[in-house]
């Protein structure tokens, strides 16, 4: 399969249209709002508030980690952070259903 044929490739993710969160709408990439339902940056802020929620450095939602796995898993990080201290990044860790 080459490129031309992927699903996603580089080339056609780059000449994909831009669409409208709320209303789907086509937009130009260059659109401050939507001129068909209004939506704009300024909305989204209202939608979803000045704060997002706080994000723990490590998250076990499913609990499929037990308590030395998630202690080797927080010096690796606390490693890795001393080492690139200009990168900030959360592990997450689900289940999700199948489809």
């Amino acid at each position: 399969m080459n490129e031309e044929e992927r699903e996603y490739s580089p080339k056609r993710f780059a000449i994909s249209s831009v669409a409208c969160p709320a209303c789907h709408a086509k937009l130009a990439r260059e659109a401050k709002w939507c001129e068909g339902c209004g939506f704009s940056g300024a909305k989204s802020m209202e939608m979803f508030g000045d704060t997002p929620p706080p994000l723990l450095p490590i998250l076990d939602v499913a609990d499929l980690w037990d308590a030395k796995g998630q202690r080797k898993i927080e010096a690796e990080v606390k490693a890795f952070g001393k080492r690139f201290p200009q990168i900030r990044w959360r592990i997450w860790q689900s289940l999700s259903d199948p489809m």
